[in-house]
């Protein structure tokens, strides 16, 4: 069953206070993008800024739920014209099906029952809209990427030390039982006490692949795609030495990395799913009332697009009745790839075999080479 955002019952959980909306910190914080340092503001002007930057997230966060209310009016308005839709995932028995999985995926922001805080839930689909919608949804975009900014600007607050103790004050005036601390790599969860405490900040944050033309062709591609994360040698031992007690491997590992003198090693932590969406439009660069000049579009693919319907776009032929039964007649041609494919890691960067025994971390070749040669030239 699709349920839709209710936005007064979602903006009562917000404990910042609506006043805040008002302060305006992005202007304040325009040095702070690049520079993170308040030593010459005074404790009230500190305090000021703390609040908008939090009153900027709330003021976004509502806009954000306001706009995709008027494009889930909108999408299922040009349902009503015969436009076409399509999801694959989750799979729809019909268009009218179809556009209320779009529109929910357009307000899907918190994590549900069980999901991991890093995963993002998959929409797989197409649908067609008229102009008015693709606006409305380019609006929607800006929005988001509004919002991503204001979490921007929170993380490199935070890296100040004045501007990091004032927020810790704000923060627990807020929420007394949240911890005292608050860090840069804790801004995150600091906001989803503040505005929601189930809301996912990366599908918030994800924006709607939107095509303003009619393509040709909409083509979806899955694969594997594995998990690292580079590790300098100081974590890597923080990490060993914590499973050293447990897994007698790590021991071993901790004599291992202490006889390396590597400053960084890259740690495969897992595999993710990965899905691309690529967009031809050649039909639509070859119009020139349409004065698109863009034939190949490329997207991540966890949010359905959204295209111009074929029947506002007059270069794309209507297909004949007796073609209607053939999908590579049809315009655009939508292409699933539903088998996962693995994607081939890069050679080069690292070596290929694991560098210790309790965990995959391989040494990068350039520090494993340099290595090698000093030993040859010694």
């Amino acid at each position: 069953m699709i349920q839709h955002l209710n936005i007064d019952d979602e903006l009562e959980e917000i404990i910042i206070p609506k006043s805040w909306e008002t302060i305006g910190a992005a202007s304040q914080l325009a040095l702070l993008d690049t520079e993170a340092d308040t030593p010459d503001l005074t404790e009230a002007d500190r305090e000021q800024l703390c609040q908008g930057v939090l009153g900027d997230l709330r003021r976004t966060f509502r806009e954000i739920c306001e706009q995709a209310t008027r494009v889930r009016e909108r999408v299922m308005a040009d349902g009503l014209k015969g436009y076409p839709a399509i999801m694959a995932r989750p799979l729809a028995d019909d268009e009218n099906s179809a556009r209320a999985i779009a529109t929910a995926a357009l307000q899907d922001f918190f994590f549900h029952d069980g999901q991991d805080v890093k995963e993002t839930t998959v929409y797989t689909g197409a649908i067609a809209c008229s102009r008015e919608t693709l606006g409305a949804l380019l609006e929607l975009n800006r929005r988001k990427d509004c919002f991503k900014k204001g979490m921007k600007r929170l993380r490199v607050l935070l890296t100040d030390h004045q501007a990091r103790t004032e927020m810790e004050k704000i923060y627990s005036a807020l929420l007394p039982e949240a911890p005292v601390n608050v860090s840069r790599k804790e801004a995150g969860a600091m906001v989803r006490n503040c505005i929601h405490r189930r809301l996912n900040i990366r599908q918030l944050e994800r924006a709607v692949p939107v095509v303003p033309v009619c393509p040709d062709r909409i083509r979806w591609k899955h694969t594997i795609v594995p998990s690292t994360l580079r590790i300098s040698r100081h974590a890597l031992i923080e990490v060993l030495e914590s499973r050293q007690n447990t897994d007698i491997q790590a021991r071993f590992d901790l004599e291992t990395v202490a006889g390396c003198a590597d400053p960084e090693f890259q740690w495969k932590k897992g595999e993710n799913e990965d899905c691309r969406i690529a967009v031809y439009c050649r039909s639509a660069v070859a119009d020139n009332d349409e004065k698109w000049d863009i034939k190949n579009l490329s997207f991540k693919g966890r949010v359905p697009v959204f295209y111009l319907a074929p029947a506002l776009a007059m270069y794309i032929p209507k297909p004949k009745p007796r073609k209607n039964a053939s999908a590579k007649n049809r315009k655009p041609e939508l292409v699933f790839q539903h088998d996962l494919d693995q994607r081939h890691e890069r050679t080069g960067t690292t070596l290929k075999e694991s560098f210790l025994m309790s965990m995959d971390v391989r040494r990068y070749r350039k520090y494993a080479e340099s290595a090698g040669a000093s030993v040859v030239q010694r």
